[in-house]
């Protein structure tokens, strides 16, 4: 968060606000028009957020090799970890949700009780593609969880 101060306070509101009130703007773009020009996407590969914002290739050029070529891409340690944890949390969450409905607030000691077991599962699944140091280090992490 940022403070102005009295001079860009007096910018503000008597410089940029009243010209941005003189602006007109075009209805085609008021609103959400995601499924209309010019906010339309230009492509018909669709993306999702994880593969834009993900930098699991540091090259970028994962995206294209997947989504146009086909190839199939091998796991790195950071791919492994993300899944491993995401995962996990997930099912985390869900036990909670499933305690807490279960058992009630007045249930709070059984539901922590429950919750601090730690759920390796996911990280059982994909013990066969990562080293034990990794291994080690993943279920410690885990176990902060």
């Amino acid at each position: 968060m940022c403070f102005l101060t009295e001079e860009e306070k007096q910018k503000l509101v008597r410089g940029l606000l009243p010209k941005s009130r003189e602006i007109e703007i075009a209805n085609e773009l008021r609103g959400w028009n995601w499924n209309q020009p010019p906010l339309e996407p230009i492509y018909e590969k669709r993306l999702a957020l994880y593969e834009i914002a993900s930098k699991y290739c540091s090259s970028a050029r994962d995206l294209y090799l997947r989504k146009v070529k086909g190839v199939k891409t091998k796991w790195n340690q950071a791919m492994i970890e993300g899944s491993v944890l995401h995962d996990t949390l997930a099912e985390l969450l869900v036990a909670a949700k499933r305690l807490i409905y279960l058992h009630g607030v007045e249930g709070q000691t059984q539901i922590i009780t429950k919750l601090r077991e730690p759920v390796f599962k996911h990280l059982e699944k994909r013990k066969e593609m990562i080293e034990e140091d990794f291994y080690l280090q993943l279920k410690d992490k885990i176990e902060i969880m």
